[in-house]
């Protein structure tokens, strides 16, 4: 997978024969991402193969609710660097990464589109039926349709994807880990939920008994900018290894 900035593709300098023949596009915050994302996925890996086109995604170094509703929002499910790793395991060819900058986030509906279509030489976009962009999130997929419509360009959205009848959200899935309820998040993630720490600085423990004690690692909950169960103890993926994990008010214990 191969990995630009916004910045970078939208310079004038920037060669986009990279492209080839074509993109099929997809653009959104993907955070986790779930299995709602990994429909989108599947309809942009058939849209990409059938008309030879490669796979795009446009997506935020934060997920777009910790920059829009900061005062509610309760942490994210993946890191930045987990969520990468997950987009090149699924299979996408170009993953751009974009700030939700002035620029960006005043962009109206059709210049966004016409980037989309010059810079990446967007030829097919797959959407969800509720998504929402351009100024003040005033464009929907009505636009996107009457962009590909005279522009050329093909368009889907798929259905929305249900877990125990109610439609897949990041948030949903936030609330759920919040709960404690790992086994939940996990089948609507499509994998389990893993707590990446290894950027976050921790302080090892010492048991006076050295012997019959596991080693034990402490971080403070404020540093961890992913959801985490409320208080209690849980058995959890931490780094890419089941571990049992110690959580309070204002440390996170992992053991072993």
């Amino acid at each position: 997978m191969r990995v630009f900035s916004w910045n970078e593709i939208i310079s004038p300098d920037f060669d986009s024969k990279c492209f080839g023949k074509g993109t099929a596009v997809s653009v959104g915050s993907f955070d986790g991402p779930h299995v709602g994302h990994k429909s989108l996925f599947d309809a942009l890996f058939t849209a990409a193969s059938k008309n030879n086109l490669y796979s795009c995604i446009v997506t935020f170094k934060c997920p777009l609710p910790t920059l829009k509703y900061p005062k509610d929002y309760i942490g994210d499910i993946a890191t930045f660097d987990q969520r990468l790793f997950e987009f090149e395991r699924l299979g996408i060819d170009f993953c751009i990464i974009s700030e939700f900058s002035e620029n960006f986030r005043t962009m109206d509906g059709t210049t966004f589109l016409l980037a989309l279509k010059q810079k990446l030489k967007m030829k097919f976009i797959v959407e969800g039926r509720d998504f929402h962009f351009g100024r003040k999130g005033d464009s929907t997929i009505d636009d996107i349709h009457a962009f590909c419509t005279e522009n050329g360009l093909d368009c889907i959205f798929p259905d929305f994807v249900y877990f125990d009848g109610k439609r897949i959200s990041s948030s949903s899935i936030r609330n759920k880990i919040k709960c404690g309820l790992l086994d939940d998040a996990a089948r609507i993630l499509g994998r389990e939920f893993e707590l990446d720490l290894r950027e976050i600085e921790g302080k090892q423990i010492l048991d006076a008994d050295k012997k019959n004690s596991k080693p034990k690692r402490i971080y403070e909950r404020e540093k961890i900018h992913q959801v985490l169960p409320e208080n209690g103890e849980f058995f959890m993926c931490v780094n890419g290894m089941k571990k049992r994990v110690f959580i309070s008010e204002k440390n996170v214990l992992v053991e072993g």
